[in-house]
């Protein structure tokens, strides 16, 4: 009689840290990526490079870099299908992703 409850409940163990494992690594490589568009490390198409390095796993994704204002803007943007895998917590529908902000240096 449990052993429903314990495949949910290891489903939403399986969902969750698969969705805290990606945000941190996207939120890892926007950061990166922004400060290094914002030092002039990179330039902007660079730093979209980068953040494609980095999603080595995560194959439909978008990342945008701006600068306005002084102000570098990384953001990386996926479908929140690619990112769950059991689909127990949400079914896939909508957007998941990160951004990072920086000012650039004078």
């Amino acid at each position: 009689m449990w052993i429903p409850v314990y495949f949910v409940l290891s489903g939403l163990v399986v969902d969750a840290t698969s969705i805290a494992l990606t945000q941190a690594r996207m939120q890892a490589a926007v950061s990166d990526a922004a400060r290094l568009v914002a030092v002039g490390y990179f330039s902007n198409e660079e730093g979209v490079s980068f953040i494609q390095n980095q999603a080595y796993s995560i194959e439909n994704f978008t990342a945008r870099i701006s600068t306005s204002n002084s102000i570098v803007t990384a953001t990386v943007t996926m479908p929140l299908a690619d990112v769950i895998g059991l689909k127990i917590i949400a079914r896939g529908e909508g957007v998941f992703g990160a951004s990072a902000h920086f000012y650039t240096e004078s």
